[in-house]
């Protein structure tokens, strides 16, 4: 989004389909995104590729942090909360790699649903120097995601998993890039 109240989206191609913004930043970086929940379901964002402290992990699970730091593990609707990831020299492509290596950020509230219904985008840690003033590369970029989405199990589904129906034929799986299916990508 291009201001503070969420109102105006960036412009984004549309190839990349389902996918959330390419965010990128380079070693010795710091990332800091705000996750307004905009959903009628709780989500959060975890990332790969990069560091974090504890409120910024958006992964829950049984531990024993503080009020404070769970608050990254489940943002719910209407909500926001603000990550911030290092990207650290461990984090660094090495001299033989690309300048930039690719991970990713997803929800991880409910991995299964939350992956399922599309909550994933990519997370570009490149090396120092590589990227412009304006956090891009110079040559074009394309971000594909293959993958097999199954309709049945997203938070976009009436059938659950307890319900769900194990025959090929009741099967919603979808192979997919960036969302897109057969052939459909623009």
């Amino acid at each position: 989004f291009t201001d503070d109240l969420f109102n105006i989206a960036k412009p984004r191609p549309p190839w990349m389909g389902l996918l959330g913004p390419t965010i990128r930043a380079e070693v010795y970086d710091t990332v800091v995104v705000i996750l307004k929940n905009m959903a009628s379901h709780p989500v959060s964002l975890h990332a790969v590729g990069v560091s974090y402290w504890k409120a910024s992990e958006g992964a829950g699970y049984e531990d024993q942090p503080s009020q404070k730091e769970k608050e990254d593990d489940k943002v719910i609707p209407g909500e926001s909360h603000t990550y911030v990831w290092q990207v650290l020299k461990e984090n660094a492509p090495m001299a033989s790699d690309p300048p930039c290596l690719t991970y990713s950020y997803f929800s991880h509230v409910d991995l299964v649903k939350d992956l399922n219904s599309g909550l994933i985008g990519a997370l570009l840690v490149c090396k120092e120097g590589s990227l412009a003033r304006e956090r891009t590369q110079d040559l074009p970029e394309f971000v594909l995601l293959f993958a097999v989405f199954d309709e049945g199990k997203s938070w976009h589904s009436e059938t659950n998993e307890s319900s769900y129906l194990a025959s090929a034929q009741a099967r919603r799986e979808m192979h997919t890039v960036n969302g897109y299916i057969n052939r459909s990508l623009p």
